[in-house]
């Protein structure tokens, strides 16, 4: 139906990780958990659920926030057959950050919040045909 000539712009995953937009994840934290893929995250996903906020800084790292959400999501993939899939973690923020939509009250004391985040698997690049994952907010395309 259409042809190359009729592209008129793309924006290619390399450039969305040079522009800082989205996040490629460690290989081998992504290996921990058992993903085969490489993942991406978004820049808000990224920096509101893996960066440590500066008031954990002496008691989370980087590497075990990371890992909660790749087991979450590898958990919950296993279960499902479809190229998107919503998931849940529980993740410890800031006691003065406002709540997203995609966050409630964990049951879990001290700061915790149920999160809901989505994932889609799809060609890498676009010039890339090898599948990878990206993670994002639910309303995030």
């Amino acid at each position: 139906m259409f042809s190359k000539d009729d592209i008129i712009f793309s924006y290619t995953t390399k450039q969305a990780v040079a522009d800082g937009v989205l996040v490629k994840a460690d290989s081998e934290q992504s290996s921990r958990a058992a993903i085969k893929f490489p993942v991406y995250f978004t820049d808000t996903v990224w920096n509101r659920y893996v960066v440590i906020p500066e008031e954990f800084k002496d008691l989370q790292n980087l590497n075990s926030r990371l890992g909660s959400i790749l087991l979450m999501f590898a958990f919950q993939a296993q279960m499902c057959s479809d190229s998107v899939l919503n998931f849940k973690f529980t993740c410890q923020v800031p006691k003065s950050w406002e709540y997203l939509r995609n966050e409630v009250k964990s049951s879990i004391p001290f700061q915790h919040r149920d999160v809901k985040l989505k994932a889609v698997i799809t060609a890498q690049d676009i010039d890339d045909p090898t599948p990878a994952i990206f993670i994002m907010l639910p309303w995030e395309d």
